[in-house]
């Protein structure tokens, strides 16, 4: 390879596949390099290092750089000069306290494009000082209030309360009784509002189990045990409320027989076949325990005095002395005999009187046993008969 001492390239661009120059190397025109330039010592550097004069060499550096300066007036470019000698490199400057921010300037005019001039790059400058942290800017003006949003709409009516499943009305009336199926509620009769039935499987269009629920409804012990209202899934206003009285468990709780009866509808016949509807429990609490005996009442008023006793019958009036004398023959043991109310000669006494007991004398008009009337005292009849003195002592006390 040829060795040249100066090699001078101008006009149109020159490319060098391979080039060893021991001198200098003048160029007026643009340089394209492709591949890596090298220092003195053989090294390419890395990215971001400039190549540096060593006075004998060149060698690859960090690009750092000092202050910034002031920017000078564009001077008016001269001709060029003959390539003077590169002088050392001169030792690096104390760095200078950070300055204050300049005002900034106006946008000057585009400057004339200067021809390359050829020198160092100079070295990095080092990082500036941190400026302090400014003051915290003034709160701004709280806004205005905004105005008030419109009225939402009202809200859709919710389900009747307690434990609510989600089921499907059919208005096949089953006969015999038989599981309506899952999810499905069928009643006994085509008028939904008299039904005295309920037929219910024990499980939901969901797949939920009532089982437990109608468990407690059935131990519950009030007469209505609770009730049940059927409406529309999405129309509350379409529904029927029942009383439940009792609860049936069929094929081992498969599916239920309530017996209902009917509190309130909104109509005859509120569902159609196939409806989506909501069937609602509530369990009526049990009946309360028997209270505690009441105390003892106070003592009545004393009773009005009775109206007056209507007036007895007329005795019989009196037979013949012989015919009463007769009579008194036929009185067993020597009974006694009083006409129209004395003692009766067909009663039996071992000594003559009664053994029956005694006639009050304030209970007048009253039949003795052979149907004579007793007058009340022994005044208004005769003796008749043979009567015992201890006899005759007995009637004077009638």
């Amino acid at each position: 390879m040829a060795n040249w001492r100066e090699i001078i390239v101008s006009g149109s661009d020159a490319l060098l596949n391979t080039l060893g120059v021991d001198n200098d190397i003048n160029i007026s025109g643009s340089l394209l390099v492709s591949k890596s330039i090298y220092d003195t010592d053989g090294n390419v550097g890395t990215l971001g290092q400039v190549l540096s004069s060593t006075v004998s060499g060149s060698q690859w550096v960090d690009n750092s750089s000092g202050a910034q300066g002031t920017q000078g007036i564009q001077g008016i470019a001269g001709t060029d000069g003959t390539q003077g000698i590169t002088g050392t490199q001169g030792t690096q400057g104390i760095t200078g306290n950070q300055g204050t921010q300049g005002i900034t300037g106006t946008q000057g005019t585009q400057g004339i494009q200067g021809t390359i001039g050829i020198g160092e790059v100079g070295s990095q400058g080092t990082q500036g000082i941190q400026g302090t942290q400014g003051t915290q800017g003034i709160q701004g003006i709280t806004g205005t209030q905004g105005t008030t949003g419109t009225q939402g709409i009202q809200g859709s009516t919710g389900n009747f309360g307690g434990a609510s499943f989600d089921y499907t009305f059919s208005t096949t009336i089953p006969s015999p009784p038989a599981d309506p199926g899952t999810g499905i509620i069928q009643l006994n009769t085509s008028t939904q509002n008299t039904a005295t039935s309920l037929y219910i499987d024990a499980t939901d269009d969901n797949g939920n189990s009532i089982v437990q629920f109608m468990t407690t409804i059935d131990n519950a012990t009030s007469t209505i045990k609770g009730h049940v209202r059927i409406s529309e899934k999405n129309n509350t206003n379409d529904f029927i409320l029942y009383q439940i009285t009792s609860v049936a468990g069929q094929d081992t709780n498969a599916w239920y027989i309530l017996t209902i009866s009917p509190e309130a509808s909104s109509a005859t016949n509120p569902f159609s076949d196939s409806d989506d509807i909501i069937a609602s429990f509530q369990v009526t609490g049990d009946a309360g325990d028997k209270g505690d005996k009441g105390d003892k009442g106070d003592k009545g008023d004393q009773g009005t005095k009775g109206d007056q006793g209507d007036k007895g019958d007329k005795g019989d009036k009196d037979d013949k002395e012989d015919k009463e004398d007769k009579e008194g023959k036929e009185g067993k043991d020597n009974g006694s005999h009083i006409s129209g109310g004395g003692v009766s000669g067909h009663q039996r006494s071992t000594h003559g009187v009664s053994r029956d007991r005694p006639v009050d004398p304030r209970q007048r008009n009253r039949q003795d046993q052979t149907g004579h009337r007793l007058r009340g005292s022994t005044g208004s009849g005769q003796l008749c008969g043979r009567l015992r003195p201890e006899t005759q002592a007995q009637v004077a006390r009638i």
